[in-house]
């Protein structure tokens, strides 16, 4: 949740991050900001984690001098586990 939590800031917080995943992703695509008053606000935002490739996430970063590692192997998991509480 961290992660999702420091992905989403960093893209509603730099221009150049944001310019990178829109260059990617589209303009369409973003990952929707938690806040404290509505739990399926991080469900969201994991689900829009989720969705998004981590690969593409990673390079992106990497190109924007970003530091924040996107692990593979965890993705199917935290996938299935976000499918089981809907």
């Amino acid at each position: 949740m961290a992660k999702a939590s420091k992905l989403t800031s960093m893209l509603h917080t730099s221009c150049v991050f944001k310019e990178a995943f829109s260059a990617i992703f589209g303009n369409e695509r973003s990952i929707p900001a938690s806040n404290a008053t509505r739990w399926n606000s991080v469900l969201k935002q994991i689900q829009g984690v989720i969705t998004l490739d981590h690969q593409k996430l990673s390079d992106i970063c990497k190109e924007t001098g970003k530091s924040l590692y996107m692990s593979y192997n965890v993705q199917p998991a935290t996938a299935s586990q976000c499918k089981s509480v809907r």
